[in-house]
């Protein structure tokens, strides 16, 4: 069995950082931006084929779809701030719109999330700091690639939409979707909530390919998190999808529940899976049970053996976690850079590969490679000063490599000491990790041990105890190990959670 260290084996791009400092500088604003000025706007649609039911009634689905452009330079248009993005993202599917109220609130979330990282005027400052797009700036002359973006759930493409415009200013038309699941409030997991999330992926593409400035036969899906999945099963459903962008999509033990998913709804398109080239960038201070390779080891088989994949490349980044794929978090970190250098260099790693990516699949340009990323890793920037709220001091959550090494050193009995006094030093770990834990339970499913690996797992469930993708992950464990029992016990508190889950409901009903 590779030890947890392997499993977390280190950055795959490395280099030194640049003699570069600027404690007001966000990671986003040193990497490098295309040749094109960039536009945006937003299209309220309605997909009259599908109905929305949710507090507001019944009635044709909205759909709302967010647009980056190459954009004619008219030099008399302000560029957007990040806050005018959120509250671009402050209505609700079916509430699309802005009200003052959805906006204050939405501003509270983040400064509850980030309160031992910024000061709120440091919040304050980094929501009215100009990004790169127009709105509704004139369109550049010809025809571009599209990128089917579909965001974490539940939630909206202001989750990256500094790294949107980035991908936009190099050439590309971006199709932002929100991944708001099937009643448009809250995203439970369920098959229904996928199901509903693919059909707004698939007609905002229809409605985007017919653009007069997007090329239909050059398109890509792109995912973050939850929207990973999205985008790689828009990419088994939709022939139109010529390559699969996943930013941290699939994490640990969720591979099986991939593939059961595409199965259940589309085996014919199975094949698909073989054909479309997949770039899968992954955190590797959170899990996965794909081994980490360099970039440049194309289609290396041992990478995909164990995802519904067959082709493709993998970047892990050691120093990355998983809400450092949301690029709207990284220009709030870069106001106080609590962890400067190595996760901006690790997300400049994954920017670098998605850009040559999407040129090498969309443009027939040169192959990803890891020396074709390196020389954007090498300019990113060293250390900046650190906000630290007064009243915690310089008492702080673990990092991963901390957590794992009391983990290997004292079991999994301390870990849990540990998880929760974590979670009391600092609530935001509810929302952000710590991811290590899939870690974990990976490395011990993988060597046999079923209970340690159910342990873990239950640790999962003890901080989020209504997710449900969390007892689908022990349920697994179960199932795998033949262990009915238990299964069905996984699968009935399930049902307490969600009582018409698909996957479930399969399971009790064989009983």
């Amino acid at each position: 069995m590779p030890s947890l260290k392997n499993i977390l084996a280190g950055l795959l791009v490395t280099a030194a950082p640049a003699a570069f400092s600027s404690a007001q500088t966000s990671p986003m604003e040193l990497l490098e931006r295309g040749p094109h000025e960039v536009g945006f706007r937003v299209l309220d649609l309605t997909d009259h084929a599908r109905a929305l039911s949710d507090s507001f009634g019944e009635r044709a689905r909205p759909v709302q779809l967010w647009l980056w452009y190459p954009a004619e330079d008219s030099g008399d248009g302000e560029s957007l701030t990040l806050g005018e993005y959120l509250r671009f993202g402050t209505g609700k599917i079916g509430e699309i719109g802005y009200t003052e109220a959805r906006y204050e609130a939405r501003i509270a979330e983040y400064e509850g999330a980030f309160r031992r990282i910024l000061s709120p005027e440091q919040l304050g400052e980094a929501l009215s700091r100009p990004m790169r797009a127009v709105k509704n700036a004139p369109e550049s002359g010809g025809r571009f690639p599209l990128v089917m973006y579909a965001s974490g759930a539940p939630g909206d493409a202001s989750d990256n939409a500094p790294l949107l415009e980035l991908i936009a200013s190099h050439g590309y038309v971006v199709a932002g979707v929100g991944c708001l699941g099937l009643h448009g409030e809250q995203v439970r997991g369920a098959l229904a909530d996928m199901e509903a999330t693919l059909g707004d992926l698939r007609y905002g593409l229809g409605v985007a390919s017919r653009f007069d400035n997007v090329d239909p036969e050059r398109v890509a899906a792109m995912g973050y998190s939850w929207g990973g999945w999205a985008a790689a099963w828009l990419d088994v459903m939709d022939a139109r999808i010529d390559a699969t962008m996943l930013h941290d999509a699939m994490p640990g033990l969720r591979f099986e529940w991939m593939t059961s998913w595409f199965e259940s709804m589309s085996p014919e398109h199975s094949m698909r899976l073989d054909d479309t080239p997949v770039l899968d960038v992954m955190a590797g201070r959170k899990a996965s049970m794909l081994p980490p390779v360099p970039v440049d080891e194309r289609r290396a088989q041992s990478v995909f053996d164990e995802s519904p994949y067959r082709s493709g490349s993998a970047l892990v980044l050691e120093d990355m976690d998983h809400s450092g794929f949301a690029s709207t978090t990284l220009v709030l970190f870069g106001h106080t850079k609590v962890e400067p250098g190595k996760r901006d260099r690790a997300f400049a790693a994954a920017t670098a590969a998605s850009l040559r990516f999407l040129d090498e699949h969309l443009r027939g340009g040169a192959p990803l490679t890891t020396e074709s990323i390196k020389p954007t890793v090498e300019r990113m920037a060293v250390p900046g000063p650190v906000h630290v709220d007064s009243k915690r001091g310089e008492r702080r959550p673990p990092s991963g490599a901390e957590f794992v090494a009391l983990v290997e050193a004292e079991g999994l009995k301390a870990g849990e000491a540990e998880f929760d006094r974590a979670r009391g030093l600092d609530p935001a770990v509810q929302l952000f990790g710590p991811r290590e834990l899939t870690v974990l339970g990976t490395a011990a499913f993988a060597s046999g041990d079923v209970d340690g690996a159910a342990d873990v797992i239950k640790l999962q469930i003890k901080a989020y105890p209504r997710i449900l993708r969390n007892y689908m992950d022990l349920g697994f464990i179960y199932e795998q190990a033949g262990r009915t029992e238990e299964l069905l016990e996984t699968c009935r508190r399930m049902l307490k959670i969600d009582p018409e889950d698909p996957w479930a409901l399969r399971r009790v009903s064989g009983d």
